[in-house]
């Protein structure tokens, strides 16, 4: 979720602490990693990535331009497709859930 400077607040429930992204960059970009949100170059490296995919769950993931919480933030998405992306550097950031852990081809 990005807080812009004119934004009047921001509510959230059931989510936990919220830390500021920065602060959760590894010392280098991982090419291996589970669901969640990353950031592409700063999390994770740009790559084609295959996912395990966990039994009984549909996977769901999403490449992104930006993490404004915008149906426009979507570069391209798939549910309960294929387990297979390519990730562009020119990418913000990517999401998964439900898919397992994601290893770079």
């Amino acid at each position: 979720m990005t807080i812009s400077a004119g934004d009047a607040g921001f509510h959230s429930t059931g989510c936990g602490t919220w830390n500021e992204v920065r602060s959760t960059y590894p010392g280098s970009p991982s090419s291996t990693f589970s669901d969640g949100a990353f950031v592409v170059s700063r999390h994770i490296v740009a790559g084609t990535y295959h996912a395990s995919g966990l039994a009984g769950e549909a996977c769901y993931w999403q490449r992104l331009s930006g993490f404004n919480g915008e149906f426009s933030d979507i570069i391209a998405n798939d549910f309960d497709g294929s387990l297979v992306v390519t990730i562009a550097a020119s990418d913000a950031g990517f999401s998964s859930v439900g898919c397992g852990r994601w290893t770079r081809l």
